[in-house]
């Protein structure tokens, strides 16, 4: 959760960019020069490298280190998780800023949705701790399905595995599901 939480941090960068380009873009959009989609995408494809980049030079010796399940699957299953959930914060940090007036604002509103995923995300307040009517809440966290599958991704070939999950509240079945949330 750790290692998410950090590279989400990462995305503040792209708010600056977005809100200070805002204006040509706008112009260059008026003028028929490109869509809002092709934009975003160029933007993305453009921030992608970085992003990788990033979760590699990190992922790598973080991943061997802390001694997670020592196997290739597993490694490049855990590094697709942490990619994935770097792109949602990354597509958060676009929303976000696209919907701001300015960067203070839009900073200050993504540390809100950063502190409650990370609130929401499976770590500090598990899902049984919450009255049922807002266990709801666990899933609007992006991090919730992250922290899952990561958990799910170390701990299912484990003999203990699914009781660990279990006692977390997490479902041992739920790699594919959170990968495609």
């Amino acid at each position: 959760l750790f290692v998410m939480c950090v590279f989400s941090l990462f995305c503040l960068a792209s708010v600056g960019t977005l809100i200070h380009t805002r204006l040509r873009f706008q112009r260059e959009r008026a003028a028929g020069l490109y869509t809002t989609s092709v934009y975003f995408i160029a933007r993305l494809l453009v921030e992608l490298p970085v992003l990788v980049a990033t979760v590699l030079l990190y992922g790598v010796p973080c991943y061997w280190m802390v001694g997670l399940y020592a196997d290739a699957e597993h490694f490049a299953v855990f590094m697709a998780i942490v990619t994935l959930v770097i792109l949602v914060g990354f597509s958060w940090s676009e929303v976000i800023a696209a919907a701001s007036d300015g960067v203070n604002m839009a900073v200050a509103a993504y540390m809100v949705v950063l502190v409650y995923s990370l609130l929401l995300g499976g770590f500090i307040v598990k899902k049984s701790d919450l009255p049922a009517a807002g266990q709801y809440a666990l899933y609007t966290s992006y991090f919730y399905f992250g922290y899952e599958a990561l958990l799910v991704n170390e701990f299912k070939d484990y003999d203990y595995g699914a009781p660990v999950l279990e006692h977390l509240g997490f479902d041992a079945d739920a790699l594919y599901r959170d990968v495609g949330v």
